[in-house]
């Protein structure tokens, strides 16, 4: 019954330090027995700033730390609508926060915390980035008031994969703690940048756009997976030192992202320019775009990635331009570009949707079963052999059928 009366913080605190609380035997050494010694973290040093062996800059005591860095301002060129299909005008820059966490998991869970966070806003002249750190796990409920501080619901919260993965974690954590939570609205740019850069590159994570993207190779810096080792380390040897480079991460994945957002609408603006420089997916920006049914000036934008995506021979931009013409009723446009990609490289796509339409809409059933045959000839072995020679006998029963009399 006395176990009921020790609190969670004190049983963390007694298995940080080796010890057991009552109704637990340490399995390392028996009750009553003195607990090895671990370093603790270094109080706050007026004279060094918060804590002996923190980096420089840091300020708290206890179990929280924040530092405030003003970082060069990122340029934001193009029309930054292109995040928000909602809108009907992209919002004032003062409305944005660009937040990320550091955490001890990255595959989520109840026992998933988050150690750092950081939040960056658009201030006149620089990038005011703010970083909290958790120095121990007690610390949580305070480092979450503080967080939910500078991440009013007010606010539009930019992230990279925060959508699925920070907020989740964040609303767990809060619920956890006893604590309200009411995120603002999301904007993840993670899902853009799949569209427009998941073919071109080995993957999507923020480092590989910002060397591949950006052109800011990071130079040394730890590995985002090394990160929760590197924190369970610090609260074992309570040395901070060691996350000197965490921080640093940290501090430029932030950074990207706001340049993320400042550089994709710019790489949008010039479907010409842009699509033949090969930097991102035209189709994948054309669907990105073209999803801005409301916005007439971002979805003809996207329609002219997906015209000059055509115009440069990218393969799959042909039919897709085709469908989207047929589905406008604008059969002739479609049939000519079916007509003109069957005729360069013998697709079966365009070659079977060049039948259909010479049987169905232009009832020509001569000109159809020319094309069908066609397609037998060249595919018949691999592909669509029923769906084709059942073409064939009905285009070939038609024909045989005596016309009306004279």
């Amino acid at each position: 019954m006395e176990t009921r009366n020790v609190s969670l913080r004190d049983r963390l605190r007694a298995l940080r330090a080796g010890d057991s609380f009552p109704g637990r035997p340490s399995p390392d050494r028996p009750p009553g027995t003195a607990p090895k010694e671990r370093p603790a973290p270094v109080p706050g040093d007026p004279e060094r700033g918060p804590g002996a062996v923190f980096p420089a800059g840091w300020e708290g005591e206890g179990w929280v730390y924040t530092r405030t860095l003003f970082l060069p301002r990122p340029s934001l060129r193009g029309d930054p609508l292109v995040f928000f299909p909602g809108l009907d005008q992209a919002p004032e820059e003062s409305s944005l926060l660009f937040y990320d966490l550091e955490t001890t998991g990255l595959s989520g869970g109840a026992g998933t915390t988050a150690f750092l966070a950081g939040v960056g806003e658009l201030v006149p002249g620089a990038f005011k980035l703010t970083q909290i750190f958790l120095a121990d796990y007690p610390g949580e409920p305070e480092f979450l008031a503080r967080l939910q501080e500078l991440l009013p619901s007010s606010r539009i919260w930019v992230s990279y994969n925060g959508r699925a993965f920070d907020t989740n974690l964040l609303k767990t954590r809060f619920l956890l703690n006893g604590l309200p939570f009411s995120p603002g609205p999301q904007l993840d740019l993670l899902y853009p940048a799949r569209r427009l850069f998941k073919s071109l590159l080995p993957d999507c994570s923020l480092t590989t756009l910002e060397r591949r993207v950006l052109r800011k190779p990071r130079g040394r810096d730890i590995p985002g997976a090394f990160i929760p080792a590197r924190y369970f380390y610090y609260l074992s040897s309570g040395r901070a030192e060691e996350l000197s480079d965490v921080f640093t991460h940290h501090c430029r994945d932030i950074l990207s992202l706001a340049e993320l957002y400042g550089h994709i609408p710019a790489l949008l603006a010039d479907p010409s320019s842009g699509v033949l420089s090969g930097e991102y997916d035209p189709l994948g920006a054309a669907g990105w775009l073209m999803g801005h049914r409301n916005h007439p000036r971002l979805f003809a934008l996207g329609l002219e990635h997906l015209r000059q995506a055509y115009l440069r021979q990218v393969p799959g931009a042909g039919l897709k331009l085709a469908r989207f013409y047929a589905r406008r009723a604008e059969g002739d446009r479609a049939f000519r570009i079916w007509q003109e990609l069957f005729q360069q490289g013998r697709d079966y796509a365009s070659g079977l949707a060049l039948a259909k339409d010479l049987e169905h809409r232009q009832k020509d059933d001569s000109a159809a079963l020319g094309v069908t045959e066609e397609l037998l000839s060249l595919f018949g072995g691999t592909r669509g052999l029923p769906e084709l020679l059942k073409r064939q006998a009905r285009l070939k029963a038609r024909l045989s059928r005596p016309g009306p009399p004279g």
